[in-house]
């Protein structure tokens, strides 16, 4: 990935009260100088555990989100190797709290697997690239909720081998 993630954390949205996911992500190491653009997000592996059927079968056809009003994106797009933190909300218009909480609360009880969430994005018109990876759980994301931020959504251990192959695989 262009940037390395130092940390990253979770707050319910408040762009549109009750609604959406406040996703913040700290960095400490840009690898690409480029600019970047078109950021989205995608989810790989069993983020959907436990989901019912009809969201699984259809978030693969939705996913990757493109990310608007992402702030730090200001920097990605110079052409610079200077680090930045990330912010931006998820379903500020559609995603209630209530079924965010029901989301996590269900893949918690599907057995929390580890999962990746993965910003995309344009490279100076080299294509897709992976911009971050967050090797996350269910549980860690539900406790960041909870704590108000104050909790890491980061999964200890890094990105698995297996999901990052499937990432790779899923870019192409």
């Amino acid at each position: 990935p262009v940037l390395r993630v130092a940390s990253a954390s979770a707050t319910p949205g408040t762009v549109r009260r009750g609604h959406g996911l406040h996703v913040q992500i700290s960095t400490d190491l840009r690898r690409q100088a480029a600019p970047l653009s078109a950021l989205r997000i995608t989810l790989v592996g069993p983020a959907l555990a436990g989901q019912r059927a009809a969201i699984r079968v259809l978030a693969p056809t939705l996913l990757p989100f493109r990310l608007t009003h992402v702030r730090g994106a200001h920097t990605l797009s110079a052409r610079s190797s200077t680090t930045t933190d990330l912010d931006f909300t998820l379903g500020a218009k559609q995603l209630s709290h209530a079924a965010l909480f029901s989301l996590v609360d269900t893949a918690v009880e599907a057995g929390d697997p580890v999962f990746l969430i993965e910003l995309l994005c344009e490279c100076d018109g080299t294509g897709t690239m992976p911009l971050a990876q967050i090797p996350t759980r269910a549980s860690l994301i539900r406790a960041s909720l909870s704590a108000g931020g104050d909790a890491s959504i980061v999964a200890p251990g890094g990105v698995p081998a297996s999901l990052a192959r499937q990432a790779d695989r899923q870019r192409r």
